[in-house]
């Protein structure tokens, strides 16, 4: 994510939008940490990510990752990029 905080913002981005990794104890969490350490405003998609274990999964879902991005679905995402400015 350092390279990439980087580039973000020199281009001016205020959001940034998780798309690497899949598995939410893992890639998903440590982007996501990262990112919100760097004070970017995020959108985790819900419907996207996953984890090999339910439990741990959902905790995550429920109790940290809502603290640190706003949790949206795909649906919801589609719709925020295409409402009119």
């Amino acid at each position: 994510m350092a390279g990439a905080a980087a580039e973000l913002r020199a281009h001016g981005a205020a959001v940034a939008h998780v798309r690497v990794g899949f598995t939410t104890s893992g890639a998903v969490l440590s982007t996501v940490t990262d990112a919100a350490d760097r004070d970017y405003r995020l959108y985790l998609l819900s419907d996207c990510v996953a984890a090999p274990d339910r439990r741990t999964h959902d905790a995550l879902m429920t109790a940290v990752l809502p603290r640190l991005a706003h949790l949206i679905d795909a649906a919801e995402l589609c719709a925020l990029l295409h409402r009119p400015r």
